[in-house]
């Protein structure tokens, strides 16, 4: 049974964890039992550079007098130590921005991608996942608010849904898929779940087995 959720987020410079580093991270520590948060932490990280300024409006000015990365996430780990799994909204990406050996340390959820919402569809933007349910969004694209709205998305449908239920069926193992449905149903593939891989030029999903029978098109398995 899990216990408690850590809903992380991170802002960064850009979008290759290679290159590009965290200049932001939040996370809200979430009650499963008790259907709330129970505590909060938020840090900017020092940085020289933020490339991706357009989207998270973070001035690199206000980054350089941050706390440096070992720091802050010597914090995140001390914070996260009661917690069972992590959640974040495309955790793909969340955690590759994660240091090691925290990023190990416990399963991950997306709940962009895995969790079966009783509203929107997989691979909805957070900001309408939580308008879906009737969640109020102050703020997109920072650390902390963005947490925040997916916690209160949590406390939301825990008033009609399992939360325990809900995350077994979105940890449930899952193995890569290529859809092999015609472009023209690109808009079908999507609402299931795919998302667009601009490398390889197809769509991708992570599934469990026994949810493949269940799409509306075919698909084969990614050795």
């Amino acid at each position: 049974m899990i216990r408690r959720l850590a809903i992380l987020d991170t802002e960064t410079s850009g979008l290759d964890p290679a290159s590009d580093v965290c200049v932001e991270v939040a996370v809200v520590l979430y009650d499963v039992e008790h259907r709330a948060p129970v505590a909060s932490f938020a840090s900017l990280v020092r940085s020289e550079v933020n490339g991706a300024y357009d989207v998270n409006r973070i001035p690199v000015e206000i980054l350089k007098d941050a706390q440096p990365p070992d720091v802050v996430w010597r914090r995140v780990s001390l914070f996260c130590e009661t917690a069972d799994v992590f959640v974040a909204h495309r955790a793909e990406f969340d955690r590759s921005f994660t240091p090691e050996p925290l990023r190990s340390s416990r399963p991950w959820v997306c709940s962009k991608f895995h969790v079966p919402w009783p509203e929107g569809k997989p691979g909805d933007h957070l900001v309408h996942l939580a308008l879906a349910h009737g969640v109020a969004v102050a703020q997109a694209h920072r650390a902390r608010t963005d947490c925040d709205t997916l916690a209160r998305l949590f406390s939301r449908v825990a008033e009609r849904c399992d939360l325990q239920e809900l995350l077994r069926l979105a940890m449930r193992p899952r193995k890569r898929y290529e859809s092999l449905a015609p472009f023209s149903e690109k808009d079908v593939v999507k609402a299931s779940g795919f998302a667009w891989n601009a490398a390889k030029k197809v769509w991708e999903a992570e599934l469990p087995e026994e949810d493949v029978t269940k799409l509306p098109f075919r698909v084969s398995e990614v050795g």
